[in-house]
């Protein structure tokens, strides 16, 4: 029998699959759905990591979405960001970073070990792989 790991990448690979592949972009989701905010799911790797293991065992899709918002990899990259409530996804505040294209040599490149988010989301990566290993397919947008 195939894994869910397996059905999306023969999905994927263009193969036939005993079945249609799920996974559906549900991240925002996980949190409602495990009755915590988008500001706690986005911030805190325990919560974001629960809320999408509670996602994955209630509904059972062959894959899941490691996600926070669009703004992960602007924010390690020095863009400001924040939150316009606890309900909603972080988005750029103030002034932005690029004005001019000059400005554009001015950033540094990103150091997903240290910068912004990215190590919350490492971590939370590490533990949905060592969570789910092998058997799902795992979606991981650091955008």
């Amino acid at each position: 029998m195939l894994t869910s790991r397996a059905i999306v990448g023969r999905a994927l690979a263009g193969s036939t699959t005993p079945r249609p592949a799920t996974g559906p972009l549900a991240v925002h989701y996980c949190a409602r759905y495990a009755g915590i905010s988008l500001r706690r799911y986005t911030t805190d790797v325990n919560a974001m990591v629960a809320s999408i293991t509670q996602y994955y065992e209630a509904f059972q899709p062959d894959s899941i979405w490691l996600s926070a918002d669009t703004w992960v990899t602007a924010e390690a990259m020095g863009a400001r960001v924040g939150f316009a409530s606890d309900e909603q996804p972080m988005g750029g505040v103030g002034a932005p970073c690029v004005r001019t294209a000059a400005d554009i040599d001015s950033i540094a490149a990103p150091d997903p070990s240290t910068q912004g988010r990215c190590p919350l989301m490492l971590e939370a990566l590490r533990q949905l792989v060592q969570r789910f290993g092998r058997d799902v397919f795992i979606v991981a947008c650091f955008d």
